[in-house]
Parts: structure tokens; sequence; C-alpha cells
């Protein structure tokens, strides 16, 4: 046991555990509470003729020190195998940690840990080593016994160092300010004859399933005119190109007056289109290089257009903003 170690605690700690078969929902769900006290007995008696033995309390903060607590958690899964040398702990967790703070796969963290001294210095590396002391099956090793509160578990341990040694208060926790540029989505780049066309499509979808009966669809008519301002806009024919999208703008607007009229006074179709007439009609207004807010995609309102710099001119996602307002 850890905690017998005189430069942890020096005492014999115990334990107080309640086993529970059944869960709240009543379902068969056997486990253990378990209460530990916050110190424990000390190893030999405090005095020869009492027999007793004296109450050691543990020091403020941790039970266990942080070193401790990090190798009883990842201690697991620092071996490759039976008869094998573990791997060290701070290897391991600093890998997860790597991996985790760059979204990496398991292979990537493994290549920038041979390139970069820095990444070897973090994971307890004294001198730089141009081969890995492991193999790259041990990242996956690390990530199945864990699950996803692996990483979670060294942010707070983290942060339990940097609150031991004097870097940070806990006061200093309360508020979090988040330095973030964009988000990207899973939208594709729009322009204006894509988004018309996608306007004029969810109108017609929408007064379908509604039992609307439209004076016209120009399902095959602005499906054509589409293709042909993006062709004419590849061969750099703009002319030709404005003259199509004119067409769509014809079309949706066309489509936009004509349920407006056949749901006028009807309250419940009013709020069934109410979100899709909207996203329509500011699709159609909307002009180039207009000030303010403009739409880049019909299923995700919240996307931007974001100026990122010379390698990607511009992404277009959504702001990360904390708190949120």
């Amino acid at each position: 046991m850890a905690a017998a170690y005189p430069r942890h605690l020096g005492a014999e700690i115990g334990v107080v555990a309640v086993l529970h078969t059944w869960g709240q929902n009543l379902h068969h769900h056997p486990h253990v509470h378990c209460v530990m006290p916050r110190g424990g007995l000390s190893l030999e008696p405090a005095t020869a003729k009492a027999g007793d033995q004296r109450w050691i309390a543990c020091r403020p903060g941790f039970f266990l020190p942080v070193r401790v607590s990090v190798a009883l958690r990842f201690g697991a899964v620092d071996s490759d195998g039976p008869g094998m040398p573990p791997l060290p702990t701070r290897l391991m967790a600093g890998l997860a940690t790597l991996k985790h703070t760059f979204n990496l796969s398991d292979e990537v963290p493994c290549e920038r840990w041979v390139e970069n001294p820095y990444f070897q210095y973090l994971c307890g590396e004294e001198f730089v080593r141009h081969a890995l002391p492991f193999d790259r099956s041990s990242i996956d090793a690390l990530a199945q016994p864990h699950g996803r509160g692996a990483d979670r578990r060294v942010l707070q341990e983290s942060l339990s160092i940097a609150v031991k040694t004097g870097a940070m208060k806990p006061t200093d926790t309360r508020q979090v300010i988040v330095d973030t540029t964009v988000q990207p989505k899973n939208v594709m780049f729009p322009t204006d004859a894509k988004l018309i066309h996608r306007a004029r499509e969810r109108l017609v979808r929408l007064a379908k399933q509604a039992g609307l009966d439209l004076r016209q669809t120009y399902v095959r008519v602005g499906k054509l005119a589409l293709i042909k301002h993006q062709r004419y806009a590849h061969a750099k024919q703009f002319k030709r190109a404005s003259k199509a999208l004119r067409r769509l703008k014809t079309y949706l607007g066309r489509t936009i007056r004509d349920i407006s009229r056949q749901i006028a006074g009807d309250a419940e179709l009013g709020a069934l289109f109410k979100r899709s007439l909207y996203q329509a009609s500011t699709v159609l207004e909307q002009r180039q290089r207009q000030r303010g807010r403009k739409i880049y995609s019909l299923h995700a309102h919240e996307v931007e257009c974001i100026g990122e710099g010379a390698q990607a001119p511009y992404e277009f996602g959504g702001r990360c903003r904390w708190p949120p307002r």
C-alpha cells in the first residue's frame, strides 16, 4: 500500500465498504460504495504501555501525491505484455495529453514525438531520441482501458500540480478565457446560385408536405439554370452567368409570392412556413459585399464567413464564445 511509505503518509489506512445489489430504478446492479478517511493509524504504537496507535492526518490538499495518483490510474497499461519492463507513466500520460490537445490519431503523435524534442521533454526524456522506445500499438492500449475520461483526469492532475506548486490559485479557475478562431462546419462552399436553388427546393418540398398546389415548381428549369450558371462561371463568361443567376432569382421570387398568397390568413400554415420564407427572402435580397448578417447555409443558420489568412482566405464556421451569450 502506497500510504504505508513514510514519505507519503506513514500510516495504515482503512475503508468502509457498503454493498448495494439494486439500483435506484430497482434493477439488479451490484456495486460497492466506499468511504475512506482522510488519514490513518500509525504503524507502531505511540507508547509501549498504552498499546494504542496515534492518528496521522493527511496533508492538506491531497490524500496521496499526484505522481502516485497518476501512477495508480495509468499503471495498468504501462506494460506491453507479461515479462516486459513497464513503460514510464509520464511517457504514456504525456502522449495521451498530446493526442488530445492536437486532436491527432494514434500514429501521428508517435511521428511527431520522434521529430519534436519538446514533445520528448514533456514525456520525461532527458536526451533526444531518434527512435520510439515503445510500439505504436501502445497508444491504442492506453486509450482502451480508460475510455473518454482519461484526458479529463490528466487535465485534473495537471491543475492539481499547478495549485500544489503555487503556479496558480483555486480562484483562478472561476473564470475561463477561451481564445479560438474558427470551428469549421461540415458545409459546402456557399455560392449565391446554389443557395437560391436550395431555398426554392426547400420551399417546394415543404409546400408539397403541407398540401399546397403551386402554380409552378420550377424543378426542371431551375436545375437547368443552376447547371448553366456553374458552367458559365467556370468558363469566366460572367454576363451569361449573371443572366442565369437572375433567372434563378426569378424562380425563387415567384415561389415565395405563390406560397405567401396561399397561406395568407392561415395562422397554422404561417407558423409552418415562417422560418423557410424568412430564409428564402433573406437569400433573395442579400447582395455581395453587403454589411451585416448574411445566410451562408440554410440548415446551419449560425455559419459565418471568417477571414483566416493566405493559405485559407475564408472559412465557414462558427466562432466559439465563452461564456456563451
